[in-house]
């Protein structure tokens, strides 16, 4: 059940961890490089099959962590905050040696993020909703 608070602060535990690896991965020189010596087959397997939908996975797990573990009263405060939060990792990237950003990568990133809190949304009404501390409805 995903309205019970131990659960809410669960996942937005997690969609802060997963966000600060994201962080890293976006903002680097070179993310591969903890990989270690496997580097060259995590790279190759990143270019042939994950890389034209890497972002929009990417900010899809971010937009549904975030969405579900947040409150619904503050749930387009979240969404605005990810949305600024894709557009300046991309931004970022004109200051990190040997990246680029590339307007289908912000595409990418904001199309992610909907579909994420799209289906946190979704998810969230199909749950019931329960009699809060006062006693008045809560998700």
């Amino acid at each position: 059940m995903l309205s019970s608070l131990r659960n809410r602060y669960l996942l937005g535990g997690a969609a802060l961890g997963y966000l600060a690896i994201l962080t890293f991965c976006l903002v680097t020189r070179d993310p591969f490089w903890v990989a270690g010596h496997q580097q060259g087959l995590l790279r190759m397997i990143y270019d042939q099959s994950v890389k034209p939908v890497s972002h929009l996975l990417a900010f899809f797990v971010a937009g549904l962590l975030c969405g579900l573990g947040c409150s619904r009263n503050i749930l387009g405060i979240v969404l605005g905050a990810l949305v600024v939060y894709a557009l300046a990792t991309e931004g970022v990237q004109f200051l990190v040696p040997d990246r680029t950003p590339e307007w289908s990568d912000v595409i990418q990133n904001l199309a992610g993020l909907g579909l994420g809190m799209g289906v946190a949304t979704w998810l969230r009404r199909r749950e019931p909703l329960v009699a809060g501390p006062e006693g008045q409805a809560t998700a």
